[in-house]
């Protein structure tokens, strides 16, 4: 990655033989058999891409990359283009969720061969990152944030960004950040509010899970339609869309997904929003992060109270 000439880099193929070399993350989530599907797959998720898993014996640990190669693929090629001239150039990213890190690494690393002054920050409520990725890390100079993305006073300093007027959500009148994954508790409550503090603040604003059963198709998946249907009240009407969401043989069709919103030239600026909520951070009782993470939320409003 970081010695082959870019344009065969970035060839068609090349990624998601990449992801592949790297390896993907095992999982034990199956499929229903399909008539005439490979018994050789063991019904994973990942189908054919089954092959490529890694022989981690720790299935606790998070190794591999938590991608489909070809969707990977997609939403890189992408990026490139956006962040390609005439546009302007990738200076500053950031994920909302870490997980295991992985996925930072190799996108990091891709994007630093279009844009060699790229800074990226990753964020999560836990540390999953193993001492393997931690290298990696300090290797491309990676920042990780060792506490949530919350769209407020712990998140935007973290980066830099000295033109947070302390709003929450954020309003800023031009894009501060370049290109923001989310990526992070995947439930429609949570990923709606990732959005909405990040909404003003990214040039280019990406989701992953936007067509992924396993996440529950009224989670992320809902948001993702109601986003980008222009009929929708809740539609984001200053960017446009790509779908990334390549489907393995022999899997199910509802694995993953990644969806670009790409802000729309002369597009930037304040958004309308409407009256603030009581509490800007509404867990829904039955999200994955649960009741013990309402004490620390109730902590970080009060601050801002």
């Amino acid at each position: 990655m970081d010695s082959a000439p870019v344009d065969e880099l970035f060839r068609e193929g090349e990624i998601r033989t990449l992801v592949r070399r790297v390896g993907l993350q095992r999982s034990t989530n199956t499929i229903r058999r399909k008539r005439g599907a490979e018994s050789k797959y063991n019904n994973s998720m990942w189908g054919e891409e089954v092959e490529h898993e890694l022989a981690t014996p720790d299935m606790k640990k998070a190794q591999g990359m938590w991608q489909v190669p070809a969707q990977f693929e997609c939403a890189v090629r992408h990026l490139r283009r956006a962040f390609s001239p005439p546009h302007a150039p990738l200076k500053r990213s950031l994920t909302v969720g870490t997980w295991s890190g992985w996925t930072d690494v190799v996108m990091t690393a891709l994007l630093r061969r279009v844009s060699p002054e790229l800074r990226h920050a990753t964020f999560d409520v836990a540390n999953y990152v193993d001492t393997c990725i931690s290298e990696q890390f300090s290797r491309y100079n990676i920042q990780q944030v060792r506490h949530g993305w919350y769209g407020g006073k712990e998140s935007w300093p973290e980066l830099g960004v000295d033109s947070w007027d302390g709003a929450w959500p954020a309003n800023f009148s031009a894009p501060v950040v370049d290109f923001c994954l989310i990526d992070g508790g995947h439930s429609y409550t949570l990923a709606s509010r990732d959005f909405k503090t990040l909404r003003t603040g990214c040039r280019v604003i990406a989701f992953h899970d936007i067509v992924n059963v396993r996440v529950g198709l009224t989670e992320v998946p809902r948001l993702w339609r109601e986003l980008t249907d222009p009929t929708h009240e809740r539609s984001a009407p200053e960017f446009e869309s790509v779908n990334c969401t390549q489907q393995p043989r022999w899997g199910d069709g509802q694995l993953m997904g990644i969806g670009l919103l790409v802000r729309k030239e002369g597009a930037a600026g304040r958004w309308q929003y409407p009256p603030p909520e009581q509490k800007p951070f509404p867990l829904d009782p039955a999200d994955a992060l649960g009741a013990s993470r309402q004490a620390q939320l109730d902590s970080i409003w009060n601050d801002f109270a």
